[in-house]
């Protein structure tokens, strides 16, 4: 039993570490004021729903950064504009939406891409991707070693008995 859960928990561990280490791949940036106008009721975005609409995917597949197109300057922040505020960084799954849900068109609201106050100030949001097939996830690492160790079990069990 207690090779059992020693296993188990060196599979788990082996997991969180591979999910630390997995290296976020620069795909690309964005103007804050690169979307629709403001008066046209745009939608709100996160700055990582920003990103998968410009890129694909989904917005968990995204971190962003205010800082440049360099993975050691991720600081998980996205430039916004607020509805009659002007622009501002906030964390890059930020979202203020008062109004009409989805939609930019109340005041306080925020969107990570909309032409609104932030004029051409080169407010650049840059996403990377980290492509979350290539990680194994916890879980599954957990479940296998689980296998393996009753495998192990089983055949410790079976050299042990008189034959």
């Amino acid at each position: 039993m207690k090779l059992t859960k020693n296993l188990l928990a060196a599979a788990i561990l082996a997991g969180a570490a591979a999910s630390a280490f997995a290296t976020p791949i620069y795909v690309g940036s964005w103007d804050l004021y690169s979307g629709a106008e403001w008066g046209t009721v745009p939608p709100t975005y996160t700055a990582q729903e920003a990103a998968a609409v410009l890129f694909g995917g989904r917005a968990s597949d995204y971190l962003i950064s205010t800082l440049g197109d360099n993975a050691a300057l991720l600081n998980g922040m996205g430039w916004y504009d607020r509805y009659g505020d002007g622009p501002a960084t906030f964390a890059q799954d930020y979202r203020v939406d008062t109004g009409e849900l989805g939609k930019y068109d109340t005041w306080g609201d925020t969107s990570a891409m909309i032409k609104d106050n932030a004029g051409n100030r080169n407010l650049i949001n840059y996403a990377f991707r980290v492509d979350s097939a290539d990680v194994p996830e916890p879980l599954s690492l957990g479940l296998m070693g689980l296998g393996l160790a009753g495998l192990a079990a089983a055949r410790r069990r079976r050299r042990r008995k008189p034959g």
